[in-house]
């Protein structure tokens, strides 16, 4: 399971969640503050509230930011992103409109009355573009299905949204990446005539997602 968290919900990271909600694939759990649920509209089933349920043991938060060189406490939904990492062992990536260096936040948390903290620096993941998320997760092992295996797909010389058309080899299936949202890939007949639905992101099929309206490959 991965937990993703909307540490603000502007301009920059709304698209972003409305693209990861709409795609709802099984593994993703979305974290939000529950301050900003009113921008949503309908709750995905999917979503949970950083701030909710979690016992505040008198310890602080801390951001080292490596680019200011300063240390500052953290009093919002990044402190309670701590303590879900300490107390659940959590590991969260984290939707911001700014990133900090290397897509990197780094946490810590401390107390005067605790002789054993901090225990340990927690580097969170930091993105605010949704290519750069998803090519994260692929580095790390997920989604591992791709239209270049050779083995399934042969490249053919079509292009859909500026973007190669591939065959799949035993199907004859025409497939392509959706250039607008990246989150899916578009799956057309043998003729390339009618869509048959969209794949997600490991190419799993989904008919119930076909549409007579989209455009024909040829």
């Amino acid at each position: 399971m991965l937990d993703i968290y909307f540490h603000v919900l502007d301009e920059v990271t709304q698209p972003i969640y409305k693209e990861l909600r709409d795609w709802r694939p099984r593994e993703i759990k979305l974290w939000l503050n529950s301050t900003d649920c009113y921008k949503i509209g309908t709750l995905s089933k999917d979503l949970r509230f950083i701030d909710l349920n979690v016992k505040d043991d008198g310890l602080h938060c801390f951001h080292w930011d490596v680019k200011e060189t300063e240390v500052r406490m953290l009093f919002d939904g990044l402190k309670h992103l701590a303590m879900w990492h300490d107390t659940f062992q959590k590991k969260f990536i984290c939707i911001d409109s700014t990133v900090p260096p290397k897509n990197r936040l780094v946490l810590f948390r401390d107390a005067v009355h605790e002789k054993d903290h901090p225990k340990e620096f927690i580097q969170v993941p930091c993105f605010n573009d949704l290519d750069e998320l998803i090519a994260y997760l692929k580095s790390q092992g997920l989604f591992q299905f791709s239209l270049e295996d050779p083995k399934r797909f042969t490249k053919t010389n079509l292009q859909m949204q500026g973007v190669s058309v591939y065959q799949e080899n035993d199907t004859k299936y025409y497939w392509y990446l959706d250039n607008f949202h990246k989150t899916h890939y578009e799956v057309f007949d043998s003729n390339g005539k009618k869509h048959l639905g969209e794949a997600d992101l490991d190419g799993n099929i989904d008919k119930s997602k076909k549409d007579k309206n989209k455009k024909a490959i040829f």
